[in-house]
């Protein structure tokens, strides 16, 4: 039978991982650079977080705790695929953990001041953003839409990604690109 609090702790679950679920399977790939072998990875160390959550000590850093666990997961893959390949030693596995750690810092900033700087847009200029990247709709496609040139709707979206790549390296400064 189902208590009260398993429901809540499945959904408490299930919202941190949705939150850092990209950060983690990122951590993952760095560090077996094959999808298939990072969605085997992360599936499992899902399952094992879900099982292990009552030991996640709630207002602590749920993403360190867990790569963590994402860590060991991805060593066990690592040491069973060792005697097919060369594989990564612990020190290498350490020091990716420790460089992962300002690669997503970076991204995040990057996504942050993306984000900002597509607000700054104008509402057409969205707009044309939007049918592009979140509808995927091709240049052409998008100049019949509108009945334009694809010629214009591709000088429109190359002035767009270049606002967008100046306003957002104002925001993080030169040195990150």
């Amino acid at each position: 039978m189902k208590h009260k609090n398993d429901n809540m702790d499945y959904q408490q679950f299930m919202s941190l991982l949705s939150l850092n679920y990209q950060r983690i399977y990122s951590f993952i790939l760095m560090l077996v650079a094959n999808h298939n072998n990072a969605d085997d990875i992360m599936q499992e160390t899902s399952v094992l977080m879900y099982e292990k959550f009552n030991s996640f000590k709630k207002g602590s850093d749920f993403l360190a705790w867990a790569k963590t666990i994402a860590k060991y997961k991805t060593l066990e893959f690592l040491k069973k695929q060792q005697r097919d390949k060369v594989v990564f030693n612990q020190e290498i596995v350490d020091l990716i953990e420790q460089d992962s750690h300002d690669c997503l810092r970076r991204h995040d900033e990057w996504l942050e001041a993306l984000r900002k700087c597509i607000s700054r847009l104008s509402r057409p200029d969205r707009q044309l953003l939007h049918i592009r990247y979140h509808e995927n709709t091709s240049v052409i496609a998008i100049a019949k839409r509108f009945g334009c040139s694809f010629q214009k709707i591709y000088r429109d979206m190359v002035r767009i990604n270049n606002l967008l790549f100046r306003c957002i390296k104002r925001k993080i400064g030169a040195d990150e690109f």
